[in-house]
């Protein structure tokens, strides 16, 4: 799985974007509109789709100032099939739709990520595929989460494969499918990743050495 790393992962969207020349980041599950504006200032247009009427009226108005960034009330479920039926060409989905308490959507239907992969199969391109919080699909989400209404990582990676062939892995709790022309990007990315924390920890133990060994 690798390291816990909170929300997008986003030196690998920047990487995947410049290499495949990825114009559109799709996110569902909007909240307060970090990502979506941090989106905004790296590709040409953003679609965010919050299903929460609370965060939609208090997050917009941010959102609406940045110019490329449209966001759309409503379930993901219904809404983004007609998102993806009029992109041009291949787009960085980032679903993070699921429900995770603090007035978020979805209460009663806390995990439409089956329904969300679905609709983007059904795209004529080929499109990249980042999915937070692999924890949750990974093992049962704990309480106060329905464990009945979530899929397992074997259903999820299952309805990824349905679509397009996709490398598929989970890293730093993300589950990411991607073009397998992205291959080999996603794994350096991955490797390099690990090093770098490799290094730092090894570092750090070194440093803690020489304290101990001067006090």
């Amino acid at each position: 799985m690798g390291f816990i790393h909170p929300g997008v992962p986003q030196e690998l969207v920047l990487r995947l974007a410049k290499e495949f020349g990825i114009g559109t980041f799709v996110e569902t599950g909007t909240h307060k509109g970090n990502t979506s504006a941090w989106a905004s200032a790296h590709f040409s247009k953003v679609v965010t789709i919050e299903g929460s009427e609370h965060w939609y009226e208090r997050t917009k108005p941010r959102l609406d100032a940045l110019g490329n960034v449209s966001m759309i009330l409503g379930h993901s479920r219904e809404v983004l099939p007609t998102v993806v039926q009029e992109l041009p060409g291949p787009a960085l989905f980032w679903l993070d739709a699921h429900w995770s308490g603090r007035q978020t959507a979805g209460v009663d239907e806390q995990c439409p990520l089956l329904d969300e992969i679905a609709a983007v199969n059904q795209s004529a391109h080929d499109h990249f595929i980042l999915i937070d919080d692999a924890r949750l699909f990974l093992a049962p989400p704990e309480p106060p989460h329905d464990v009945s209404q979530w899929p397992d990582i074997g259903a999820t990676v299952a309805a990824l494969n349905a679509g397009p062939p996709k490398y598929v892995v989970v890293f730093e709790d993300a589950i990411i499918a991607v073009p397998m022309a992205a291959r080999a990007t996603v794994q350096a990315h991955c490797l390099a990743r690990m090093a770098a924390v490799r290094n730092r920890t090894f570092s750090e133990k070194v440093t803690d050495k020489l304290v101990r060994a001067f006090r």
